[in-house]
């Protein structure tokens, strides 16, 4: 039975002036619960909706300006420092050259770095092992544009050990980038009165260092040991 109805058969029960007075309180009443219902209604129910909107509008706001602030960051243009200009081509604080490998081509060469060295070239270093290994090869770095020569490589297998010994010869002036990761060391010994930088990782050992008019990358690939680079740069000054 509805609220309104018990209401009703109350005040059928009563004479008619009690009747009036009844139910003119009831609606007194009545009418004071649901202006302070509407009260409420009409003083939260906005405040909430008015809470979300700003804590939505502050976090849109924020996020945009930091999407503004990357997206600036990320699209201005770098300063020219020294890698930039080596990148494209420039030199470092040294003064060497840095080509990237589209500036520069490895072909065969017509002699050995023994041949070179025989020939007046006393800075060249070279294994000996020409006549006791299953295989060795020699190539040449030259300039694209102007056909200049601006290193060497030489690759021959120890027959002793199974390892691949790799020889770069690189003119001084120039840094190349196919031979980047190599200068990259954590060790330093001293050979024949050169200092040797080199490393051992992930089954290579390595070293670099300048003798001449060079730079010297030597890489021993399936070494022996953690420094079998450095048995073969002592083979090299034999």
């Amino acid at each position: 039975m509805s609220k309104e109805r018990k209401f009703h058969q109350l005040i059928e029960k009563l004479d008619r002036e009690e009747k009036d007075q009844v139910w003119d309180k009831i609606k007194e009443q009545e009418n004071l619960r649901v202006m302070e219902e509407g009260k409420t209604i009409v003083v939260k129910s906005p405040s909430k909706k008015f809470s979300w909107r700003k804590i939505v509008a502050v976090c849109t706001t924020c996020i945009l300006v930091l999407v503004g602030i990357v997206g600036l960051v990320r699209f201005l243009p770098k300063s020219a420092t020294d890698d930039d200009q080596t990148a494209n081509g420039g030199t470092d604080s040294a003064g060497n050259r840095y080509c990237d490998s589209s500036v520069y081509t490895e072909t065969d060469s017509e002699m050995t770095l023994k041949e070179m060295a025989e020939l007046g070239d006393e800075s060249i270093l070279y294994l000996d092992w020409y006549d006791v290994t299953d295989y060795f090869e020699t190539s040449v770095y030259q300039m694209n544009e102007t056909g200049e020569k601006i290193g060497y490589h030489e690759e021959m297998v120890d027959v002793n050990t199974g390892s691949i010994i790799s020889v770069h010869t690189i003119f001084n002036d120039y840094l190349l980038e196919s031979l980047d990761i190599y200068g990259e060391t954590d060790k330093v010994d001293s050979i024949n009165g050169v200092e040797i930088h080199w490393a051992s990782v992930m089954g290579y050992s390595y070293a670099n260092f300048e003798y001449g008019a060079y730079q010297y990358f030597i890489i021993v690939e399936y070494p022996m040991a953690e420094n079998s680079v450095l048995e073969i740069i002592n083979e090299l000054f034999v």
